[in-house]
């Protein structure tokens, strides 16, 4: 029993540097048969793009069709946490809680059809180990055929500068009229406004 246990945990490895994951995706880049980089696999590739967050922190975004994911990394490239994430079409980052650590924001595709799109604003932290905070819809539209009636949504998301601390202002519809959310960050924990 305890050699099956060793074995398995051997098989697994261990958990990949920023300087392992870099060095995968660059051999994929240049046309060496990588399948995956650690659990996000590479089918249906898009691009990927290493994001420095400040003191010595970073994240490497790897974009695929339908299983994206994020990297984070601490001091001298030591894996804090990796997320799959849907498929990631843009991001940006920005310190809200004035740390010195930058907080990830993407826009994401979570679902995708004939005459059928929805995609989310999401935003991660690295204050700890990298998760998830907050995700709010970004666009969503579908014909009358898919769901028995049609709609179109388009939400924004942008970056505030503040006197103290830049926060992100979220507009979306609500009830047939537009919402305004303030969000902010303090001490790793999202504060909605």
């Amino acid at each position: 029993m305890l050699t099956m246990i060793l074995a398995s945990l051997l098989a697994v490895g261990p958990t990949p540097s920023e300087s392992q994951v870099l060095g995968l995706l660059k051999r994929h880049d240049l046309g060496e048969s990588i399948n995956s980089v650690g659990p996000i696999p590479l089918a249906g590739f898009n691009f990927w793009r290493q994001v420095p967050l400040g003191q010595g922190r970073s994240a490497v975004i790897v974009s695929t069709l339908w299983d994206s994911g994020v990297f984070f990394f601490g001091p001298g490239g030591r894996q804090l946490n990796v997320l799959k994430t849907a498929e990631v079409l843009r991001s940006w980052t920005v310190d809200l809680d004035g740390d010195g650590i930058r907080e990830l924001v993407t826009e994401e595709r979570v679902l995708r059809g004939t005459a059928l799109h929805e995609a989310q604003f999401r935003l991660y932290s690295v204050t700890g180990h990298g998760r998830l905070l907050w995700r709010g819809e970004s666009t969503a539209y579908a014909d009358a055929w898919w769901k028995g009636y049609a709609y179109a949504r388009r939400s924004y998301l942008r970056i505030v500068k503040d006197a103290t601390h830049p926060y992100l202002e979220y507009r979306h519809g609500c009830g047939g009229r537009e919402c305004v959310t303030r969000l902010r960050v303090a001490g790793g924990e999202l504060h909605e406004e």
